[in-house]
């Protein structure tokens, strides 16, 4: 089976958009533009590599391209992505092609599509789709605000922040089974250690672009220029002791991984694939860390993970909804 042909097998597998090359693949289950905006931004190459996408509009042609994909198949086109990826010499194939990418209501352009409208050269693209992704998250977080009820807490902060809003109503509590996910809260969990997790979820996408969309098998293999790299970046937490924490968690991540088939597999396995629910009736009865955090603290340990201790998993359980602690009332358990 061909590249191109293992590509679209795995978008009727339920993924959003997939990038294969001989042994190497990379998938998303994420809708919208944000995946292939972050694996631009991790600076990561996919040149030659066959992709396929539910849908492609002239934003995401401008990202394959800039990724120097060889291929790109899509469930469903704008003649604006065609045109511009094949003048770039990307071979192109789609099921349905359409003027126009258009929003939900279907009353207008998508606004990834406005965003990139008069653009010519894709270098501009991935700063523009930040910027108008970064105000649509915060609309919508606005919006909702007053309409729902929420927990009485706020990160680790007075007030929640519109970024830490978004991160309470759709990924806090919330059952999480994707490896790269489950690596990535962990690192960031550990960088959270001695700072509020408001501050966290502002850096998020720096931490992201910084390492390499948190690819355990990339980040595994940082060396010290790497590290020295880090270190001179101001849009992450410069701690040496952090850093250094996140490539050996690489390490011994991509060990259970290989024993237990995958790190979803393992860290479910302490619940047996449930999530514990505590029905808070108040944010205040939320322990700092319990039994299970401990349990599981002192596994992670004995396995040589760092930054660790039952107050950090307790905070990385609820983040990846192994434990629920949405409080009773709260409109987003």
């Amino acid at each position: 089976m061909d590249d191109a042909v293992r590509a679209r097998a795995l978008l009727r597998e339920g993924n959003t958009l997939a990038l294969v090359k001989g042994e190497e693949v990379k998938t998303s289950i994420r809708g919208g533009i944000a995946p292939l905006l972050e694996l631009v931004e991790s600076g990561c190459s996919f040149t030659g590599y066959a992709a396929a996408d539910k849908i492609v509009g002239k934003a995401a042609a401008m990202l394959y391209i800039l990724l120097g994909v060889g291929s790109v198949y899509a469930e469903v086109a704008s003649e604006s992505a065609k045109a511009l990826l094949e003048e770039r010499g990307v071979a192109f194939s789609c099921g349905q092609l359409a003027p126009a990418i258009v929003n939900r209501k279907g009353d207008g352009l998508c606004p990834m599509e406005k965003t990139v409208l008069s653009l010519t050269s894709p270098e501009e693209a991935p700063r523009l789709l930040r910027e108008t992704l970064e105000r649509l998250r915060t609309a919508s977080a606005a919006e909702t605000h007053a309409e729902k009820k929420r927990c009485n807490f706020g990160f680790g902060a007075e007030r929640l922040s519109s970024k830490s809003v978004l991160y309470h109503d759709t990924r806090w509590c919330k059952p999480e089974h994707r490896d790269g996910e489950l690596f990535a809260m962990l690192v960031l969990e550990g960088m959270q250690a001695g700072v509020s997790w408001n501050l966290i979820l502002e850096k998020e996408e720096n931490f992201r672009r910084a390492f390499d969309g948190f690819d355990p098998q990339t980040v595994a293999l940082y060396g010290e220029e790497k590290v020295a790299e880090l270190l001179q970046n101001k849009g992450i937490i410069r701690n040496r002791s952090k850093i250094r924490a996140a490539i050996s968690n690489a390490q011994a991540f991509l060990k259970v991984k290989e024993e237990f088939g995958s790190f979803d597999a393992f860290i479910w396995s302490f619940t047996e694939g449930k999530p514990v629910d505590h029905r808070l009736a108040d944010a205040k009865d939320m322990p700092a860390k319990d039994g299970l955090s401990e349990r599981i603290s002192a596994e992670l340990k004995k396995r040589g993970f760092k930054f660790v201790g039952p107050v950090i998993v307790y905070s990385y359980l609820q983040g990846i909804g192994v434990i629920n602690d949405h409080t009773v009332d709260c409109d987003f358990r």
